[in-house]
């Protein structure tokens, strides 16, 4: 009776591992720090506009962030999860020579305040080179972070 009771046991525990392994496991990744401006270069339109950088041009300061990511894992290759990583710096100064910016002529010597506004990220560089406007970036993080299984 005891062996039959100790195998039922066993086969229960390996059965039950076996099944917890098939079904999913929900997860929160919650991620803060800091985040400098490499380049972040600027020029709209793109044909017309006058290119100039955000970072070297003007000042840029470091920047707060936090970064938050809720999913679900199943069979370890399945995940759907949900992202939400805003990032904003901002960038003020001024330029020794006349800015042609979103159709707005800008002279020079005019105090400029820049917004750059990011809603996901993790390591930042690259942006757009189409007709309508130039945008390329490198942002550095420093962060740190945890993740909750439940």
């Amino acid at each position: 009776m005891k062996k039959g009771l100790l195998l039922i046991l066993l086969a229960s525990a390996i059965l039950l591992g076996a099944a917890r392994q098939s079904f999913g496991q929900w997860f929160l990744d919650v991620e803060n720090g800091a985040v400098l401006s490499g380049y972040n270069d600027v020029e709209i339109p793109r044909d017309t506009g006058t290119r100039f950088s955000l970072s070297e041009d003007l000042n840029t300061e470091a920047a707060y962030f936090f970064r938050l990511r809720a999913g679900y894992q199943w069979k370890s290759r399945h995940t759907i999860s949900v992202l939400f990583a805003p990032l904003r710096l901002k960038a003020t100064g001024s330029l020794d020579r006349e800015v042609f910016f979103y159709e707005e002529l800008f002279p020079a010597g005019i105090p400029l305040t820049g917004h750059y506004k990011f809603n996901s990220y993790r390591l930042l560089e690259g942006g757009a080179d189409v007709e309508e406007v130039y945008n390329f970036s490198l942002l550095h993080y420093l962060s740190a972070g945890l993740t909750f299984s439940f």
